[in-house]
């Protein structure tokens, strides 16, 4: 596998700005007759849960949940759009910043989201790595509808409209082929270097609790605590219950949900820590406030 791309011989300007100079052989071709939209539903809701990221493109909903965690907190997945292998999913309220791509597994999705498929012969993996570039999202961005950013919506229509590349087949094949081998060389790299980086978080974990449990003189004489899990603590150092050092201040949120309020949706902390972005379609608890 050589470690770079052949330079072409001859480039030609694309006539789009902000594709700019592309290789002469190579078309531009509107995506509305690259793909067309597919609306399939389920109607028992009981394929397997996909979801998108700008991270990760498309994944199942099981692989990233904890023990014990929902897989939805919707009553039935029942009407969800059916996905394919190698249909393009489009989460059409975040692809301006990449959340889509094309799917490596059969599933259901959102109904919110916009599922395409691929026409002709081309190579479904050339388009997942194109239209995931700073480029497309940029432009993506630019079609979208909406007045603020967590607003915008890419419409099938709009999305349809934006200029593709078109390289011959067998380009596109070469391509995926050099950045699959590439990615995978750099996401090995990626694990070496996290690895390392728990290594060293481990490290600062250990002299923290090293300073805060004993202090900073090495020397310095302990004594039992006499509470098993602190154990030996400097001998000038005292053992005190939170209560005497604190105030607890309840955040007095009620979950439940009572007839003379308003329903409201109810972000919690697991929403926020699980997903990049808080969108309207997003599955949140229901609960009731006064107002």
């Amino acid at each position: 596998m050589n470690n770079k791309l052949p330079k072409y011989a001859a480039y030609k300007d694309s006539g789009v700005q902000w594709l700019g100079e592309i290789p002469e052989h190579w078309e531009i071709i509107r995506i509305k007759y690259l793909f067309k939209e597919i609306n399939e539903r389920s109607v028992y809701g009981n394929e397997e849960l996909l979801s998108v990221s700008q991270y990760t493109g498309v994944t199942k909903k099981s692989d990233k949940i904890d023990d014990g965690e929902l897989l939805t907190t919707a009553s039935t997945l029942e009407g969800y759009k059916k996905v394919y292998k190698g249909d393009l999913v489009s989460n059409i309220m975040l692809a301006w910043n990449g959340s889509l791509g094309i799917s490596p597994f059969d599933g259901i999705t959102s109904p919110a989201y916009s599922i395409y498929r691929l026409l002709g012969k081309n190579d479904k993996r050339y388009f997942h790595y194109l239209l995931r570039t700073e480029i497309y999202k940029s432009e993506f961005k630019r079609n979208s509808s909406g007045v603020i950013e967590s607003r915008l919506r890419l419409y099938t229509d709009d999305f349809f409209r934006i200029l593709s590349l078109l390289p011959p087949l067998h380009e596109q094949t070469t391509i995926v082929a050099f950045l699959d081998h590439k990615t995978a060389l750099i996401d090995k790299a990626i694990g070496i270097k996290e690895k390392q980086i728990e290594l060293l978080k481990e490290r600062r974990q250990i002299l923290i609790h090293r300073a805060v449990t004993r202090g900073l003189n090495p020397d310095v004489k302990l004594k039992d605590s006499g509470v098993e899990w602190i154990g030996e603590i400097p001998e000038h150092w005292e053992v005190k219950r939170l209560k005497y050092l604190a105030n607890c201040i309840p955040s007095n949120i009620d979950k439940h949900s009572k007839e003379n309020e308003c329903k409201v949706r109810l972000c919690n902390y697991t929403d926020v820590y699980k997903n990049d972005y808080i969108t309207d379609d997003m599955e949140l608890m229901i609960a009731t406030a006064s107002i």
